[in-house]
């Protein structure tokens, strides 16, 4: 991984952390959706969607952003639990790894949170049988790719807690959610997509 890429995903980063992610609408809806392969374990599904052409991210048009969607979809027959973070807080949760096509530089986006992440309740969405959802997810392209380069992205979803008791030392320590008893709807596993491809203009 070069210096530069790494610079650029935490230039991204700190966007994400101070300015709320737009939903995939107005110009953005003018561009066709593009999406990969999902990726199910027969209980959850999961695939990507995104614009094929940059748009302005949150109307400035001097910051083009790719507006990726994240979708679930609860395949089983009982409810299901999913804990998606808010942007700042979804690594190492959910993560999307960049690489280019000719592996000159990768990344992955958002970053990792120093310290851990920090979930709250509000970060756990229950979804009847069948039933889908889906979260915005901004990628910001690098400075050093030219026209016409093309980069995969991958989609790692990985959930390995089941309760959440909190208390865990860092420099802020995680709180207790639920009553810090287990949640047995929650799902638990690890799932990765297919590479979806982008192209910069």
């Amino acid at each position: 991984m070069t210096k530069p890429f790494v610079a650029a995903v935490l230039a991204a980063a700190a966007l994400l952390s101070c300015a709320k992610t737009q939903d995939a609408s107005g110009s953005a809806a003018k561009a066709q959706a593009t999406t990969n392969v999902t990726a199910t374990d027969g209980r959850l599904s999961i695939w990507l969607t995104a614009d094929d052409r940059l748009t302005p991210f949150e109307g400035r048009a001097n910051l083009q952003v790719w507006n990726v969607r994240l979708h679930f979809k609860n395949a089983s027959t009982a409810p299901l639990r999913i804990l998606v973070p808010d942007d700042r807080n979804r690594g190492p949760t959910s993560s999307l790894y960049l690489r280019s096509s000719d592996s000159n530089f990768g990344g992955s986006v958002p970053e990792w949170p120093r310290h851990g992440p920090m979930y709250t309740e509000q970060d756990f969405y229950l979804l009847a049988p069948g039933e889908e959802r889906s979260f915005a997810q901004p990628v910001f392209p690098s400075p050093r790719l030219p026209s016409g380069k093309t980069f995969d992205v991958t989609w790692r979803y990985e959930v390995t807690m089941n309760a959440f008791p909190g208390g865990i030392g860092t420099l802020q320590p995680s709180h207790e959610l639920f009553g810090g008893k287990p949640l047995p709807d929650l799902w638990n596993g690890k799932l990765e997509t297919k590479p979806l491809a982008l192209q910069m203009p």
